[in-house]
């Protein structure tokens, strides 16, 4: 429980940092900050370094935190009230509301895809330290994007075995970091509205997965599937570009490390990828006539 709990902390502290340097609105961040750290790491395993390249990323994660808070060390206090905004506290929340679960309860995989790679990848990549795709297994999909095991690794890369429910975590970091995203148009002053958008964003899984829970009692949040991870990081993305509080062109830079973590989920992500990208250059085009698709602000 201590590794998650501190990879968990990086990712805020990295966060943090991006709010104070990048000027990347609050709610905004944590996606940001995991997406990008999963980036690295993966880069990284692509030259077979993948535990030394999670330690590399998660040291300069803190070490950059650090300096941004050196660097602001006078008016920190307002930069730590400005970063707790209502989307960064739920998203805080329910990371550990959501760990002292699973910590308790220890779910293991019972899903078939689990045991034909989603599962069974994660496994081998904390055993290995290494992508799948530099030894030999079983595995139905060896050609299959790593970004999802990638995640879960990081999540126990210095444990000294693999742990499924922590692997569950991690997907449910990631998807509650997609959930914040959502508020970021919703400051302090509107809590309400924040907080609605949420539980609206926590319950939606389960609308689109009603059909298998009914028929095979498949959960939503303890489940090593892709499907509903990947949707939701889609949904980042294009939120990361329409509540960013600066002009379009800007607002591109932080969306990329939320594109290239959606290609790395599955095949399907490039094409989420692409939609993406055409809703985001589509509205940089027409915005230049001082008309903004879809800009919603809170």
């Amino acid at each position: 429980m201590i590794i998650p709990l501190f990879v968990l902390a990086a990712v805020l502290a990295f966060a943090f940092a991006l709010y104070i340097l990048a000027d990347i609105r609050p709610s905004l961040t944590p996606l940001v900050s995991l997406v990008t750290i999963t980036d690295i790491v993966i880069v990284f395993g692509m030259f077979d370094m993948l535990k030394t390249g999670t330690t590399i990323t998660m040291f300069l994660a803190v070490a950059v935190a650090v300096y941004a808070v050196c660097k602001n060390r006078e008016n920190i206090k307002e930069k730590l009230y400005g970063f707790l905004q209502p989307g960064v506290i739920l998203f805080v929340a329910s990371c550990l509301l959501m760990l002292a679960y699973l910590a308790y309860a220890q779910p293991v995989m019972h899903e078939w895809d689990e045991f034909s790679f989603w599962g069974i990848s994660q496994l081998l990549v904390k055993n290995h330290d290494r992508l799948y795709t530099y030894f030999t297994s079983s595995m139905l999909g060896q050609s299959i994007p790593p970004a999802l095991p990638v995640l879960s690794y990081i999540f126990q890369w210095c444990a000294t075995g693999f742990t499924e429910w922590v692997g569950f975590f991690a997907y449910d970091v990631l998807m509650f970091a997609g959930f914040a995203a959502f508020t970021a148009a919703y400051e302090r002053k509107s809590a309400n509205s924040a907080i609605f958008v949420y539980l609206l964003a926590f319950l939606t899984p389960f609308f689109f997965a009603i059909s298998d829970f009914l028929t095979y009692m498949k959960p939503v949040y303890i489940t090593a599937y892709s499907d509903i991870p990947m949707a939701i990081v889609f949904a980042g993305a294009v939120a990361v570009h329409f509540f960013s509080e600066k002009g379009n062109e800007n607002s591109v830079l932080p969306v990329l490390p939320v594109l290239m973590f959606l290609t790395f989920t599955k095949d399907m992500g490039l094409a989420l990828s692409c939609i993406a990208l055409f809703v985001i250059f589509f509205d940089m085009l027409v915005a230049r006539e001082n008309f903004v698709f879809l800009k919603i602000k809170g």
